[in-house]
Order: structure tokens, then sequence, then C-alpha cells
């Protein structure tokens, strides 16, 4: 009898628990045309993507997963073609007073930097969507402190890790101190971020003892009327060079609001780089993008422009996105 009882509340507790979902579906076209030294080529582009969002809460414990798959095609041959699952996150969480433990998947971003990124501990998909780690973790939150620890396993390139990180808050500023050990190295980061009168400011900076590398970034965000507007400078990778060496750079944003619906983001930046044809030389990159969102209550549709320009490569992208929300 006692053992249908445990069954009866048991289902009880599974019926009263809730299971909370949001999502988008989104078809993308592009146009790209590129000229890299005296060779041009272009190219069309599309997309169909989809996220996921899904919380399942019996409380204590609690379960997310997050999902962002994507056919792509680019080009007309079918062998350019992929597909990305996009498991960004699967994972339990074990909630208490004042200590969070989860296990699976789950995101671990660490950068205060909005435009650049100086140190990428997560990894990235196909279609340069930041992905999960699977790890053990420990998050314990005391007034103005959360501290964590975490055992890591990226799988994409088999390197297990883990990591130390501590979190100070003092008014408007808070500082986190960061300790990790991955690809059998150790990694120190410091980030932070406050109040400067009506301006955020930023930063962070990143030491690799082993490769004497360092990277860093410091950065500015404040309103112009309804204007919200980002000054960063970074020493740091570029994602848009897809090249792992840090170099000095000089970024931009400016999101203009445009009636009730729409808005208006424009960024740019300036890197001095390795050049793609002569690589022990260094030259000017400058990126421009302009992107136009008109949002109702369930969709979306969005065009956008974007240009590279440097002594060895020009290229212009044009696309145009529709997404659908639930």
């Amino acid at each position: 009898m006692k053992y249908i009882i445990v069954l009866l509340i048991s289902l009880a507790s599974l019926a009263l628990a809730q299971v909370a979902y949001k999502g988008e579906l989104g078809l993308t076209s592009s146009i790209n045309q590129s000229k890299l030294g005296p060779i041009g080529t272009g190219q069309f582009g599309f997309a169909l993507r989809a996220h996921l969002e899904a919380d399942y809460a019996l409380d204590p414990l609690s379960f997310r997963l997050v999902v962002d798959p994507q056919i792509s095609l680019n080009g007309s041959l079918l062998e350019d073609a992929f597909f990305e699952p996009g498991i960004t996150e699967a994972y339990a969480l074990y909630r208490l007073d004042s200590l969070d433990l989860s296990l699976g998947l789950e995101r671990l971003p660490l950068e205060y930097a909005r435009l650049s990124l100086p140190f990428g501990l997560e990894p990235t998909g196909k279609s340069g969507q930041r992905l999960g780690l699977l790890g053990i973790r420990g998050t314990f939150y005391l007034e103005d402190w959360r501290i964590r620890s975490a055992l890591l396993y990226r799988y994409q390139d088999e390197q297990a890790g883990a990591i130390f990180s501590t979190r100070k808050a003092f008014g408007d500023f808070e500082l986190e101190g960061h300790i990790l050990y991955l690809n059998q190295e150790f990694v120190a980061g410091l980030g932070g971020s406050g109040l400067l009168g009506d301006l955020i400011t930023y930063g962070e900076a990143w030491l690799r003892p082993q490769a004497l590398n360092a990277t860093g970034a410091l950065g500015l965000s404040g309103f112009w009327g309804d204007s919200l507007w980002t000054l960063e400078s970074a020493y740091a990778p570029s994602a848009l060079l897809q090249s792992e060496d840090a170099f000095p750079q000089v970024l931009g944003q400016l999101s203009l609001p445009q009636g009730d619906n729409g808005s208006l983001e424009l960024s740019s930046s300036l890197a001095y780089a390795k050049r793609l044809v002569k690589q022990d030389e260094q030259t000017l990159y400058a990126f421009l993008n302009g992107a136009y969102t008109f949002t109702e209550l369930d969709w979306s549709l969005s065009t956008g422009a974007s240009l590279v320009y440097s002594e060895d490569l020009q290229n212009l992208n044009l696309n145009l996105s529709f997404t659908q929300f639930f």
C-alpha cells in the first residue's frame, strides 16, 4: 500500500510540474560577393533555422533544453549544404537556498566585452552559434559574492578541464576573477562592469602564461536620446577573419529605434591584422554593418548589409530574414 501512495505522490508532483517553452523559426537568404586578391566569387545562400527553449520545473529540481538547429546551403551544390543540430544546452539543475548544482551540457559565458571576444571558452557550431560545455557545476551565493566552480569537458576537441570563479559586487560595480585549466594550460582572467554617472563602463583581461599571451577589452556604453551607443577597444581574435591570433581593434555600435516597431542597428570596426595574401605583413581591415528590423508580436522581418574591406579582401553581403515566434 505504501508503494502505491508513494507512486501517487510522485505522479501528483509530476502533474503539478509545468513545462515552459518558447521558440522561433527563421528563414534567411543572402547574396555574397567576395574578392581575395585577383580572385572574385559570388554566392547565394539560404538557411532554415530554429530556436527552442524548454524548461521543466519540479522544485527544487529543474531541467533545461536549448536547441538551435539549422540547415544551410551556400552556393548551388548540395555538397555545400550542412545540417547543424545545435544542441546548445541540456542539463539538470538542483537549487537549494544559496547553492545551485547542475549536471549536463550548459553554456558558460565569461566575457564582459560586448563587441569583441578576447577569450572564448565555449565552442562554436558551423553557423557560428555558441554551444555549451559538458560538465558538473556548483554555484554558491553569499550576500554580494558569487562563487562557482566546474569540471568541464569540451567534446568538440576532446579537452577536459576545470574552472574556479568568484564575483563581488561593490555598489554600482562588480568584479569577477577566473582561474581556468584547459588544453593542458592555465588561464587567468579578470572582468568587471559598473556605472560612471550615466555611462556603463566594462572591461576584461586574460593571461595565458605558458603561451606568453594576453588579451583584453575596454568599453563604454550609454544613451544618446533614445539611441544606445557602445564604443570598445580590444586586443583580441576576430571571428570575421576566422583567426585565433589576437590583434588591436576599435569597435562601435549604434542602435536607433524607428517608431514603435522598427529598429536600426549600425556597427563598425577597424582592425590591424595579418594580411591574408602575405602572412608576414599586416594591414588595416574595415568592417561595416547595418540592419533594419521590423517586429510585431509574433514575427519579425530584417534586412541588412555588411562590408569588409582591406588591401587583400573586399566582401559585400546582403541578407533578408523572416522570423516567426511561438
